[in-house]
């Protein structure tokens, strides 16, 4: 709830959802309208201060959840669109970030509050013994996480490394309310 609480957010999980996901599923066109009320039906439940979410439960095992969901999605949007979806992009290098500041932390956290990823120890590898753009080809390419080699998708990893750069430098909050501007 807290997250989907702050209004930029909760505009970039819409677009998200809207913009890429939905037009990135293999869908009848009948099936659209279905899948536009699951998504409202989703967004109402993250908005729910009722109901947790918790990101460490959500983020258990996220690259094969991405693998599994996120990347045919992605896939099927670039071949339909031949553009590479800027949010999903944001979700990446998010992603990222996050496996690259939780490695940093893991080794001071108590079991119980770190990440569990399968790939986890990959990660840390490469961000431990690469520069951040050869770390981010290293882990895009890796068939292993992904089943695909997303180093081969145009631009994909210049776009991650520059979203991970102004993450890093102007903070996630301007980030998404400046992705969020030019999507609208």
């Amino acid at each position: 709830y807290d997250a989907v609480s702050n209004p930029v957010f909760y505009q970039y999980l819409r677009l998200l959802i809207f913009n890429e996901i939905i037009p990135g599923l293999e869908l009848q066109d009948s099936g659209t309208a279905g899948v536009q009320t699951l998504a409202r039906n989703v967004l109402d439940r993250f908005s729910n201060p009722f109901i947790i979410h918790e990101w460490l439960q959500i983020c258990t095992q996220s690259s094969r959840k991405i693998a599994g969901r996120g990347v045919p999605v992605m896939l099927n949007y670039i071949k339909r669109n031949k553009k590479i979806p800027p949010l999903m992009t944001a979700a990446f290098a998010g992603h990222f970030l996050l496996t690259k500041e939780r490695q940093q932390q893991n080794e001071k956290l108590p079991a119980a509050s770190k990440i569990k990823d399968d790939f986890a120890d990959y990660y840390s590898d490469c961000w431990n013994e690469m520069p951040v753009g050869q770390a981010i080809n290293a882990i895009l390419s890796n068939q292993s996480i992904w089943g695909t080699d997303l180093s081969k998708a145009d631009d994909f990893a210049a776009r991650i490394n520059y979203d991970i750069t102004s993450i890093t430098r102007d903070g996630i909050h301007l980030f998404l309310r400046e992705l969020v501007a030019k999507q609208s």
